[in-house]
């Protein structure tokens, strides 16, 4: 019965409304056995009755239509990255219910845990739900291995167990993940990728890591490696190098700023018109930093076979050209896969980890979701 119920779960997770007789239907279960399973899950405050549906051709009795109710409780969830700290609360069908950033270059592990308390705090303020906070969620630029972080260049946690620390202290689950990871899981979850079963989702920030998704699931490989493509070994005339010293968000920005007064970090805006000034934007070196990255995402689809390629950067946001050089790149020399550009990148990783967190609170690993996701993401090509 704990299984079916969590099949019943995933039908409401996956129609924003829908009757127990199609429950019943979809699932090949009596309707009995669904109405049963709904007074169970209404008296948990899970699912809520809003109306009724359309009669049938014959006539028949109008359905009562019935939903997963949002407000049944929110989950938090925090991207920890090198230069901000970003956070999101979100309601159980994943609508976002507050979000916040902060600048936090240099800060260390116990200062970070305080602002995660204190922002914590903040957004249990101003959210409304009837459990209150259900969840947490974090999503670590790093390797992550069965929510411990196995290594974090940007911040050093001093081997602090995140999930041990935040379950002693609001007394619910916590999940842990690279956050590459967690962008191939926003694209999972949220539902804008039109069912795609194999997916590998580009992140380039500081460093460049990938998230796979493969046949519905997250691979992680041994002790979460898998993904970890910037941390591969290129050749250049300096020796040996990891590919992220050449082509990650750093090299592009260095290469962008480098004949004009002005130090990273500066707003997105104020870069864009940089780069429009600068010649760099068709200068050769640019071109040879694009093609790196191309050999590197080139190599990658080879290896893992995904059915749509998604590259999630605040840089490609704010200079779409880059995106379109390396498209272009990867095109001409025999990609066939649909590569995409996620618009609104800053807020894919909270959302894939706050779709961790919801599936740790109802237990539903394995099963599909239909998560809301907010307007302001978008795919484009």
């Amino acid at each position: 019965m704990r299984r079916i119920k969590k099949r019943v779960l995933e039908q409401l997770f996956q129609h924003t409304t829908i009757s127990r007789a199609d429950i019943a239907r979809n699932l090949g279960l009596n309707k009995s056995t669904v109405s049963s399973l709904y007074t169970e899950l209404a008296t948990m405050g899970l699912v809520e009755m809003i109306g009724s549906g359309e009669s049938t051709n014959n006539g028949g009795r109008r359905p009562d239509l019935i939903r997963l109710k949002r407000e049944y409780g929110y989950v938090i969830s925090f991207e920890i990255g090198t230069y901000h700290t970003r956070a999101m609360a979100n309601y159980l069908n994943g609508e976002v219910l507050d979000f916040a950033e902060f600048d936090t270059p240099q800060l260390d592990a116990l200062a970070m845990l305080q602002l995660i308390k204190n922002v914590i705090t903040q957004m249990q303020q101003v959210a409304v739900a009837e459990q209150g906070l259900i969840g947490l969620g974090f999503a670590i630029h790093g390797i992550v291995d069965d929510n411990q972080v196995v290594d974090s260049p940007f911040i050093n946690f001093r081997g602090i167990d995140l999930q041990t620390f935040f379950q002693d202290e609001y007394q619910v689950p916590v999940v842990v993940e690279n956050e590459a990871n967690a962008a191939a899981v926003f694209e999972r979850d949220f539902n804008l990728c039109q069912q795609a079963n194999n997916i590998l989702a580009i992140s380039i920030h500081r460093g460049i890591g990938s998230g796979i998704i493969t046949s519905n699931r997250l691979y992680h490989g041994n002790h979460g490696m898998a993904g970890e493509i910037g941390r591969s070994l290129v050749t250049t005339n300096q020796g040996l190098v990891k590919v992220e010293t050449i082509c990650s968000e750093e090299a592009f920005l260095s290469l962008i700023l480098r004949d004009v007064d002005q130090n990273w970090p500066l707003a997105w805006d104020d870069l864009k018109a940089i780069y429009q000034q600068q010649s760099v934007a068709t200068g050769p070196r640019l071109a040879e930093t694009v093609e790196q990255l191309g050999k590197t995402v080139f190599n990658a689809i080879t290896s893992f076979g995904p059915d749509v390629v998604f590259f999630s950067s605040p840089l490609f946001d704010a200079v779409p050209a880059i995106f379109v050089a390396v498209k272009e790149w990867l095109l001409n020399h025999g990609t066939t896969v649909t590569i995409k550009r996620v618009q609104g990148s800053q807020q894919v990783s909270l959302l894939g980890t706050s779709a961790l967190a919801i599936r740790a609170v109802l237990d539903l690993q394995g099963y599909q979701l239909s998560l809301v996701a907010p307007a302001t993401i978008s795919h484009l090509d």
